[in-house]
């Protein structure tokens, strides 16, 4: 079975995040709206610590958050669990960095291994970033 890879963009939030926009990646079957979306995101402990987590949603349509913002297919793949892996092989955010910047290292290395074609590392500068 083939199976679409996109960045799905969301309109953000929170006034006071430094980024309009929280990327995602989603893995669904060519010939349907509904997959997977693979998430890093970030929590505040109690503490004050930030913290960089792994997130999926199955059966999850692709525009049913009122946030939705748009999406850009990447390619197809035939092998989820490799993808799978490579998704949550990628480091998370570090300081300075952000959701954009995991989907971001996640595609340049699916383009790498060859799971994603090379037109995909041009299609993230296309996804919006800060306004």
């Amino acid at each position: 079975m083939s199976y679409r890879v996109s960045i799905l963009w969301f309109n953000n939030r929170d006034p006071d995040s430094e980024n309009d926009y929280h990327w995602s990646v989603f893995v669904n079957p060519v010939n349907s709206t509904r997959g997977t979306k693979y998430d890093a995101f970030a929590s505040t402990d109690d503490d004050g610590t930030m913290r960089w987590s792994y997130s999926h949603a199955p059966n999850y349509d692709e525009r049913q958050s009122a946030l939705f913002g748009g999406s850009i297919k990447l390619g197809n793949i035939s092998d989820v669990d490799s993808f799978l892996e490579l998704m949550l092989s990628t480091e998370l955010p570090g300081s300075d960095e952000n959701c954009q910047t995991w989907v971001t290292n996640v595609v340049t290395e699916a383009v790498r291994k060859r799971m994603l074609p090379k037109s995909a590392n041009k299609l993230v500068n296309d996804v919006p970033v800060r306004a």
